[in-house]
């Protein structure tokens, strides 16, 4: 005999499944994913094998480059270069190297995990909008110069020049570890939340939804993964507005949604107190966030390869700009959670 809890669970998931739509939405997404890996790396394929022109321009005297020289291609596919498949030539557009970083900052985790930690334990958390502007002046005036200057391919390459081979060594193996725990994580809750709208299983998922990345990446670089991560956040930010404006209209307007969460005792955004065993607290938003978004967005190498694929440092301070604009406009979004 089936247990009232069980019941209701089964119920609640009867009633939020995917419909066709839903499926085609999703296939779609894929297909268009790899299509972009197929249209990087046949059709967008640069024919000029000699290395990039463009560099990163600034004030300062020019310093001994440390970059991967050019190649000729040796295959009928893919990018020309290795210069072009790790930075697209570093000729590549703002805007959309902005999209992709937001994609870099925001996972499903994010997407998941934010609304409910607003939700459960109040809005403190969302002050760490403070340290990622904080953030962005860090990257901005301290970490792209130097690496515009000694045009980089990796924040790896610096620790070669500044010290000696076995650091680079040592932190780059450090950061495939981090990676290799990471992102196990990032693909699992996605493919958890699918698996509740679908009852598909969880690794049937997360493997289909690799073997995808890898097969756009591979056959595009750079290139690929920015423009498939500009799309997939413009869909991103198309839910998200949908799901709040929605979700406003149904409770009767953000008065009601603020009365609500006043009531649930939700509202709290500067709890100053001290104490190291508070979930939440003003000092630890904004001191453990400052230092934990500029050393993931300062050297991780996701985001070092992504800022030397513009053609100068204007251009890279410019995208830093347009993606904390993005970031924050998802902020407030989320803020409705509670």
């Amino acid at each position: 005999m089936s247990s009232p809890r069980s019941t209701m669970s089964d119920s609640i998931r009867e009633m939020y499944q995917f419909s066709v739509v839903d499926y085609c939405m999703f296939g779609g997404m894929l297909i268009l994913s790899a299509a972009c890996g197929i249209y990087y790396g046949f059709f967008k394929r640069s024919t000029n094998t000699s290395s990039s022109s463009s560099e990163c321009e600034d004030e300062q005297d020019h310093l001994p480059e440390a970059g991967v020289p050019a190649k000729k291609p040796t295959n009928t596919f893919g990018s020309a270069t290795i210069d072009e498949y790790l930075l697209g030539s570093r000729k590549l557009k703002a805007f959309p190297v902005a999209m992709s970083l937001l994609a870099g900052y925001i996972s499903g985790v994010t997407i998941l995990g934010t609304p409910a930690e607003i939700y459960n334990f109040g809005t403190q958390y969302w002050l760490i909008a403070v340290p990622i502007l904080l953030m962005g002046v860090a990257v901005c005036t301290v970490y792209l110069p130097v690496f515009c200057s000694l045009k980089l391919n990796s924040s790896y390459e610096y620790l070669e020049l500044r010290f000696n081979p076995y650091v680079r060594s040592m932190a780059s193996v450090m950061f495939v570890i981090n990676q290799m725990l990471f992102l196990p994580m990032v693909i699992y809750v996605p493919a958890l939340a699918f698996n509740q709208v679908t009852g598909f299983n969880i690794y049937v998922i997360g493997a289909i939804v690799c073997v995808v990345c890898i097969f756009y990446t591979l056959l595009g670089g750079i290139k690929a993964v920015v423009f498939t991560d500009a799309w997939q956040v413009v869909v991103m930010f198309i839910s998200v507005v949908v799901v709040v404006i929605i979700g406003t209209i149904a409770l009767g307007g953000p008065g009601v949604i603020w009365d609500r969460a006043v009531e649930g005792g939700r509202i709290d955004f500067f709890n100053f107190n001290p104490s190291m065993y508070e979930r939440q607290t003003f000092w630890a938003v904004l001191i453990g966030g400052f230092f934990y978004w500029t050393s993931y967005n300062a050297v991780n190498q996701t985001m070092v390869q992504r800022y030397m694929s513009l053609p100068n440092l204007k251009t890279a301070k410019l995208y830093v700009t347009d993606a904390l604009m993005l970031k924050m406009a998802l902020e407030c979004s989320c803020l409705f959670s509670f």
